[in-house]
């Protein structure tokens, strides 16, 4: 009985103890999601007081088993969620779990790092997001201009509401090396490499968030996204639905709307539709001031349909006047440049789910406008309408898209054109790009996850023989690429990403291989250090490679600007006069001004002056003899007066310049190194750090090929001349017609001798004139057009290399849910350089069109409802810049954007905001108008907000 009893005994504690085993070796599973139902990729579930624990994958599930004895608690958390701890019995597979936004207000996953979700903390690049919450009562009526206070990024407010965008300094000013984007599709203007913020379908009201990714992206993206990517995500109708108008109105007659209504028909369906109407008054040059007056001067009185003989525009014949000066300056004040803008956009978005993992949009729209644009050669008017479509899908891992837009780039009614040739610049382009993606995982691999796909883009234009000229036949540009991006798990805190793109250019002979290296470090689910390599490839526009017209009208010759398609040589150089002096054309080598041309001149002036006053007093026989001899070359004096002086005209710090040829279209390649650390401290203090070294090869800027002479030593033309008329034996001649002058001060030798040196005066004052304008002569590379005319080239250099290091540095504390300040600070090594030009011992400065230092900071108060305000402070100082008419040092600036508002339980929202608020007068960049305060309101109201 007693042994009964003890095996008994022994039976039961190993019942128990098995049991206790089984209670303790328990497996838990579950998925956790965002309030809107998102999946958290990369949450962290660990139980409490222990090392078990894991991570969600791409669709948000975990599972795991752990050895910890139930009950126990798991805590789940995700970077910018609040975390929750949950109390469990025992084992289970249904631990689902909805985290909320926490202080960094759900911005942290994220999908154009790498083309797919991921968390911001792990991305490979340098991120930062702006939501729509912050956006809402910011004082900017474009999305894009919210950008403004992000690290790394420059905003150029060229207008009251024209600006580029630059990031890491990287931009000009019609161009820039950003690559913006609308849901996954391109932004830049199709062949010309530009944004135009007002012309695009950008809707403040629409965007759910801004995505912006610095450094080089070309890897994925393709050629071009050198300097980073800005993806505006707009909100889903299904997911987002209701209606919402904004109204503004305020300073510098700015008003107008903007309308958003959004219908979710079921969980699988929904449709939205957006419109929006805006105008305003821009600053404008002042005709009274000094400054502004030199560059209204150079406006021409109308606009015109230029004449086209052999395929190019003829300066020599008038063109089809479309606006006269009464257009162009109905106030009479003697400024050409329209003072005003407008914008419109109308585009519905349909979308489909109709499962999970399994979405189709279908979007199209048209958008126009009308405004004041700037490039290195002058001012100009966009006038011109888009019309685009899209179409995306996406299931599971596979994503797919096409995307087709047309601008007719102006018309005769609404006509684009340039200010100072008062000649239209149409440039009537399509645009047809798709992609096709594939991401997939490879446990087996490192836990590997990859990135693949192919796109192209298809670009086409017609500009009526007005802006491509010559190469109006053989525009088309084209681009196909291929990329593979993997990320390999090397342990539980590194992952290695390589990524690698090629491409082919159909308008090039070159194929680019643009390759991509990082290591990703996560010491902790809140901290992230990075480093890594990129190249990144950049292609020559479809405009810089085209163009062939004359960019500029100058007293007596034309700046004629040729792209790069092929190489401007000097095979058969000579020196061409301005056409005020003839446009005679003179071998290389002559030292200055020819004493024949001098003489001509004057002569015209004696003749006209003097020869009538002449026949009066000794007849017209004796005058016709005079003239005849004075027009008999054998009687022109030989020598040269002065000395022939090259520079270039758009850059003359560089002082002489020789006939350096510039070389046909290349692509440009840019190496990246990086160092890069993310982190969230204590769940309030978010830091950013980024370290980079960027090399680039190739490089090109707008300037003149052709040198332009002045005249040295020509002060004394006058009297020289004058003294050249008993020199050459006029004087004898004429005593000899008289019959011998007892007095030859007085009487027609005199005269005529007083004459010479009068119009010898009025010559070298024209000529004086002449050099002060940089135009005296040139010497025109073999390419520009032959028409009789004098052309002065204008083109693209290429550099051999220049690189520079930058840092961007960013705080932002997170007071409260609610209420957030922000610091951030960018350094460039260098912003200014003199590289050589490719193939030759010549050098050429260049510069970033950025400051090498600048910081912003303040703060956002965005409380669900009730008072709302934001502030920013901006320095940026005085730096030099190289863009052609507008280079020279720019204004110091120190500058306040303000905001304050108040949002009602009820779907309604006042807002009042300021951009310079505190009215600081300054040019952004030399020759462009004085920039001021703007004072806009705004209310906005959503529909059944309430409810």
């Amino acid at each position: 009985m007693k042994n009964f009893n003890f095996l008994r005994f022994l039976f039961l504690s190993a019942v128990m103890l098995g049991t206790a085993q089984l209670i303790g070796q328990g497996r838990i599973a579950g998925t956790v999601i965002d309030d809107s139902g998102e999946p958290l990729i990369g949450a962290n579930i660990i139980v409490v007081g222990s090392s078990d624990g894991t991570i969600t994958d791409f669709d948000g599930t975990y599972s795991f088993n752990t050895s910890q004895s139930f009950p126990l608690t798991l805590l789940v958390s995700f970077t910018g969620y609040n975390s929750q701890e949950i109390a469990l019995d025992a084992p289970s597979e249904s631990v689902d779990v909805t985290l909320s936004e926490g202080v960094l207000l759900g911005d942290d996953v994220v999908i154009s790092a790498s083309r797919r979700k991921e968390k911001v903390i792990e991305a490979p690049a340098s991120i930062s997001i702006l939501t729509a919450r912050k956006m809402a009562a910011s004082p900017n009526d474009n999305p894009a201009r919210n950008l403004i206070s992000m690290p790394g990024v420059t905003i150029q407010q060229q207008s009251a509401a024209m600006f580029n965008i630059q990031l890491r300094g990287d931009g000009g000013l019609f161009g820039s090396a950003s690559f913006p984007i609308l849901d996954y599709r391109s932004l830049s203007g199709p062949g010309l490499g530009t944004f135009d913020p007002l012309n695009s379908p950008l809707n403040n009201i629409d965007v759910e968030r801004i995505e912006v990714v610095r450094g080089p992206g070309s890897a994925l993206y393709g050629p071009d996204v050198t300097a980073g990517v800005v993806h505006f995500i707009s909100k889903s109708p299904i997911d987002q639905p209701g209606t919402t108008i904004e109204l503004i109105g305020g300073e510098l007659s700015t008003y107008g709307g903007a309308l958003r209504h959004a219908t979710k028909v079921s969980d699988k369906f929904g449709f939205k539709v957006n419109a929006q109407l805006k105008k305003g008054n821009e600053f404008t040059l002042d005709p009274d001031d000094p400054t502004d007056a030199l560059q209204i001067a150079k406006f021409s009185r109308t606009v015109s349909s230029p004449t086209i003989t052999g395929g190019i525009v003829d300066i020599t014949q008038a063109g089809r006047v479309l606006l006269t000066k009464e257009d162009l300056d109905p106030d009479g004040d003697g400024n050409m440049m329209q003072q005003d803008w407008n914008q419109f956009l109308l585009n519905a978005t349909l979308e489909f789910r109709p499962a999970d993992d399994f979405s189709i949009n279908l979007a199209g729209g048209t958008n126009s406008a009308s405004h004041v644009f700037y490039n290195s050669q002058g001012e100009g008017l966009s006038q011109a309408t888009e019309y685009w479509t899209q179409a995306r899908f996406q299931k599971g891992g596979l994503f797919g898209q096409v995307f087709w837009l047309h601008n007719n780039g102006g018309t005769d009614d609404k006509p684009t054109f340039l200010y100072q040739t008062g000649n239209t610049t149409p440039v009537d382009r399509t645009q047809l790009e798709a992609q096709l993606q594939y991401n997939w995982d490879m446990p087996s691999l490192l836990n590997a996850n990859f990135t693949g796909g192919v796109d192209f883009r298809q670009s086409t234009a017609n500009t009526f023989n007005q802006v491509y000229g010559r190469e109006e036949d053989d525009d088309n540009f084209g681009i196909y690429g291929a990329y593979l991006q993997g990320k390999f798990a090397l342990g539980d805190k590194l992952d290695l990403v390589m990524a690698g793109r090629v491409d082919q250019f159909t308008f090039l002979d070159e194929t680019a291989f643009q390759p991509r290296a990082v290591l990703v470090y996560k010491p902790s689910p809140k901290h992230t250090i990075r480093g890594g390599y990129n190249k990144a490839v950049g292609a020559p526009t479809q405009l810089q490679v085209n163009i062939d017209f004359p960019v500029a009208v100058l007293p007596g010759m034309d700046v004629w600007l040729l792209g790069n398609k092929e190489a401007q040589t000097f095979n058969n150089p000579v020196i061409q006069l301005n056409g005020l002096l003839g446009g005679a054309q003179l071998p290389i080598g002559t030292p200055g001004l020819p004493n024949a041309v001098a003489f001509g001149g004057v002569n015209e002036l004696v003749l006209a002056q003097l020869i009538p006053g002449l026949e009066a007093q000794v007849g017209a026989q004796l005058a016709g003899a005079i003239g005849a001899y004075l027009r008999d070359p054998v009687n022109t004096p030989g020598g040269t007066t002065g000395q022939f002086f090259g520079f270039n005209l758009f850059n003359p710090a560089n002082g002489a310049l020789g006939l350096i040829e510039a070389p046909k279209a290349r692509l440009r390649n840019e190496s990246t190194w990086e160092v890069g650390y993310k982190g969230l401290i204590g769940d309030k203090f978010g830091v950013l750090l980024d370290i980079y070294r960027r090399s680039i090869e190739n490089a090109t800027l707008f300037t003149g090929i052709s040198p332009t002479y002045t005249l040295l030593g020509s002060e004394n033309i006058g009297n020289d001349l004058g003294a050249a008329v008993a020199a050459n034996g006029i004087r004898d001649y004429i005593f000899g017609l008289l019959g011998g002058d007892a007095n030859p001060a007085a009487g027609p030798t005199g005269a005529i001798q007083g004459a010479y040196v009068g119009g010898g005066n009025a010559f070298a004052s024209n000529i004086s004139g002449l050099i002060a304008g940089g135009i005296l002569a040139t010497t025109p590379s073999d390419q520009v057009p032959n028409n009789g005319a004098t052309h002065y080239s204008a083109g693209y250099r290429t550099f051999e290399s220049f690189s520079y290091t930058g840092i961007d540095f960013g705080l932002e504390y997170y007071v409260s849910q609610d209420l957030s300040t922000f610091f951030n600070y960018s350094w460039l090594s260098d912003n200014i350089w003199n590289p050589r030009i490719q193939g030759t011992e010549g050098t050429e400065q260049t510069a970033t069109a950025t400051p090498t230092k600048k910081y912003r900071f303040g703060f956002n108060y965005v409380p669900e409802y009730g008072i709302r305000a934001n502030a920013t402070f901006m320095h940026d100082p005085s730096f030099p810049v190289f863009l052609g008419q507008f280079s020279g040092d720019t204004d110091a600036r120190n500058l306040i954007d303000a905001g304050v508002g108040y949002k009602f339980s009820n779907g309604l929202a006042l807002d009042l905001t300021a951009q310079n608020l505190t009215n600081s007068d300054y040019r952004y960049f030399p020759g462009f108008p004085k920039l001021g305060r703007r004072v806009l309101g705004k209310l906005t109201y959503t529909f059944g907000a309430g409810d």
